[in-house]
């Protein structure tokens, strides 16, 4: 996968999604707490962190963060959707959280 390959992303897995290139993320890890409210996810689910910054401006104001608790840019968390993700790319993606995890 390369920096450039489009991830799906959402704040939690059944809200809007948003495009993001794979160099946009960070943090790669399994949750079990959507981003934003912090709700419970259905089950553990792949991700990460992502700069505010790199919300198209058509979504920002559906996707789930507002910048009403200060300028921008914030860090947020995101969930990587595996149904709607390129099988390749999630894979790859899941496989740098767990080792990640392997690694802490």
């Amino acid at each position: 996968m390369n920096e450039e390959s489009e991830v799906i992303v959402s704040r939690n897995l059944g809200g809007v999604k948003i495009c993001v290139p794979a160099s946009a993320l960070s943090g790669l890890h399994i949750a079990e707490a959507a981003g934003g409210t912090g709700a419970r996810l259905s089950r553990p689910s792949l991700a990460a962190y992502m700069s505010c910054e790199s919300i198209p401006d058509d979504y920002f104001p559906v996707f789930g963060h507002s910048c009403r608790h200060g300028p921008p840019p914030h860090r947020i968390k995101v969930v990587i959707p595996k149904g709607v993700n390129e099988r390749t790319i999630y894979a790859e993606l899941l496989a740098a959280a767990s080792a990640r995890a392997v690694s802490s």
